[in-house]
């Protein structure tokens, strides 16, 4: 796999002014910079990742022989087949690798978005790849959604949350996907009407894209927030 060395301002300088300059390797892939595991724990302070072994093209049987059942496919060749991209496929049996330093958690899955970051659930821009033993995170994803939680006293004017926006989806004659209890606009209304009622216990002001059943275009929803961040 090639890779090139470059400077990089160490996770996103344009929002952390005083960000440190650190010597990252950059490894592209699909068309964006990843950056290894092991960098980012070596950064933040973590211990070193455990290793992990690369991924098997086939079954061996005795005396290293291919076994007669079915070989392992790769990722990249179930993609192929089915007009996927490499981050639509997920390996079931991928385990998640968790980094503790004592005072920051963090928790990434090979082939998955999910991870975790000190204890909460996030969802990434893209999969986490790996690359023979090498584990791989999108730049992007380590400047605006990891960097941002393990550090949020570097965000220069960060200011408490005091307002949330709900945005439940579907709503009126857009009924999103059909079950035997119901539709999914009803449900995700009334998770959302729950949670404003969490939250508003705890001192929140929540502002509903819709607390009713109507539909909402999109451009409407996300004007909400915007009209919103412009007070």
């Amino acid at each position: 796999m090639k890779f090139r060395r470059a400077t990089w301002v160490a996770v996103l300088c344009a929002l952390y002014s005083h960000a440190a300059l650190a010597d990252w390797t950059l490894y592209p892939f699909e068309g964006r910079d990843y950056v290894s595991l092991d960098e980012i724990a070596a950064f933040y302070g973590f211990p070193k990742p455990p290793p992990v072994s690369a991924t098997p093209s086939t079954s061996s049987g005795p005396g290293g022989n291919a076994a007669p059942s079915t070989p392992v496919r790769s990722r990249a060749s179930v993609a192929t087949e089915f007009g996927l991209s490499l981050r639509d496929i997920v390996d079931p049996n991928a385990k998640p690798i968790a980094l503790d330093s004592g005072t920051m958690q963090l928790e990434v899955t090979p082939g998955s978005r999910d991870a975790r970051i000190n204890g909460a659930k996030q969802w990434l821009a893209f999969p986490v790849h790996q690359e023979g033993s090498k584990i791989l995170v999108s730049r992007l994803d380590l400047s605006k959604v990891i960097e941002p939680r393990l550090r949020p006293e570097l965000i220069g004017g960060f200011q408490p949350v005091t307002t949330v926006v709900l945005d439940p989806g579907h709503g009126g004659h857009d009924n999103g996907a059909p079950s035997r209890y119901g539709y999914e606009k009803d449900f995700a209304l009334d998770v959302a009407l729950r949670t404003r009622k969490l939250l508003e216990a705890e001192h929140y002001k929540v502002v509903m894209t819709r607390a009713t059943d109507v539909f909402i275009p999109l451009e409407q929803r996300s004007a909400v927030a915007n009209h919103l961040a412009d007070w």
